[in-house]
């Protein structure tokens, strides 16, 4: 099953994972969300916050963001990416085999195009909001843990609920957290990217997967006509 493509149906189908960043189930004051620094050594709390940032950006630019959609990658870069580690997740879509063949300049080529493709992904996942509501499964203990899943189920009133889980890697030096991967309904974005790269990266290599991933990062972000 082909989750994650870049088609409009399937964009529709991975809006079902970027939903999970808009409403928490606790409420904060506005200017808190803005002004309070992301705790990234709670993973748990982390998510939550990034949720109420990400959402009140939406909400407040909402009339700008419809004048400009590429508006949208910008909210994405400056509260989501700060928080995903792109480059063990290039690592991961590479796959050990391409991953070795590559040089380090290779990589670290690739691991920012994915980063910036990431981003223009997620932000034409955020044109499809349909008022969904979040219910956030309850902490749990992350001490000794270098890898963890924040399990969040997306609640709609015309389909069953939606299982998400959030993946996140803590940096030993640093001890905090990023997010690496999302997975919707047992279905990894990292694990499909990296099936969908792997013909590409064997029939043309790294250069060709490089500048499609580019490609990609630069297209514009579009609203579907049928939106209000």
């Amino acid at each position: 099953m082909r989750l994650y493509t870049d088609t409009p149906k399937n964009i529709k189908l991975l809006f079902c994972i970027a939903i999970i960043l808009f409403l928490s189930s606790y409420s904060v004051n506005a200017k808190d969300i803005l002004t309070n620094k992301i705790n990234t050594k709670n993973p748990f709390l982390m998510v939550k916050q990034i949720t109420h940032r990400t959402f009140l950006r939406l909400k407040n630019e909402s009339t700008q963001i419809r004048q400009t959609p590429n508006l949208l990658k910008v909210v994405i870069k400056e509260e989501i990416l700060p928080y995903f580690n792109h480059r063990y997740a290039a690592a991961k879509v590479l796959g050990n085999v391409h991953f070795k063949q590559i040089s380090k300049d290779q990589f670290n080529q690739f691991s920012v195009n994915f980063r910036e493709y990431i981003g223009t992904s997620y932000a034409q996942i955020f044109t499809l909001y349909d008022n969904q509501t979040v219910k956030y499964s309850p902490n749990k203990k992350f001490k000794n843990k270098r890898i963890i899943s924040v399990s969040i189920e997306i609640i709609s009133t015309s389909r069953p609920p939606i299982d998400i889980s959030f993946k996140l890697r803590m940096n030993k030096k640093t001890k905090e957290w990023k997010i690496f991967d999302l997975v919707a309904e047992g279905i990894s974005f990292l694990d499909s990217k990296r099936a969908e790269f792997n013909k590409l990266l064997t029939s043309k290599g790294i250069e060709t997967t490089n500048a499609l991933l580019i490609k990609k990062s630069m297209a514009d972000i579009r609203f579907n006509k049928g939106k209000n």
